[in-house]
């Protein structure tokens, strides 16, 4: 299958970390405000600062004793900032491992268009043959493209509470992260 990648308006630019800056943190933080975790920049800055899995091209005794982590030949965690106009538009998480595409965490910059083409172009770029998108209205965004049921496959992550928990809710609806529990390591 040959994806053609359109380019980028000369108003939008890019800028790649590899650790989180106080930027992210701040949408990171605002964003998980209104979630049942309500993370901060602790919990980021541990993601990155203590990864479950390392590239190993030859393998490695770790990955011999511990099945999840499959030994990755190419493994990486990278942010990368959108801008349009100079103005911080949000971010996007990206998990790469081996020839798979991850994206944990994305902050709502609403511009689901723009975070598709960035998301596909990447995916060309880096020569991987999926992505795993958590976040909804991106999924939903993807959904309605032309040709997409030929390309993709659906799945849902369940999450369990006892009737303890959910009574404490109170019947106020709850909302997790995209990339919260192990999404955001692998």
């Amino acid at each position: 299958i040959i994806i053609r990648t359109k380019k980028f308006e000369s108003s939008i630019d890019f800028e790649y970390l590899q650790f989180p800056d106080n930027e992210v943190f701040q949408l990171y933080e605002n964003e998980c405000k209104s979630t049942l975790t309500q993370r901060t920049q602790n919990e980021l800055q541990w993601i990155f600062s203590y990864p479950w899995l390392v590239s190993s091209p030859m393998g490695d005794s770790i990955g011999e004793r511990y099945f999840f982590s499959s030994n990755p030949k190419r493994f990486s965690q990278t942010i990368i900032k959108v801008f349009k106009n100079k103005v911080l538009l949000g971010f996007l998480m990206l998990n790469i491992n081996d020839d798979k595409l991850s994206i944990p965490y994305c902050s709502n910059f609403l511009n689901f268009e723009l975070i598709t083409k960035l998301l596909l172009t990447h995916a060309v770029k880096l020569k991987v043959s999926m992505i795993t998108l958590y976040e909804p209205n991106i999924v939903a965004f993807m959904n309605r493209q032309p040709l997409n049921w030929l390309l993709s496959k659906s799945r849902n992550q369940n999450y369990f509470a006892t009737k303890e928990l959910i009574n404490q809710f109170d019947g106020k609806q709850v909302f997790f992260k995209d990339g919260d529990g192990d999404c955001a390591f692998i």
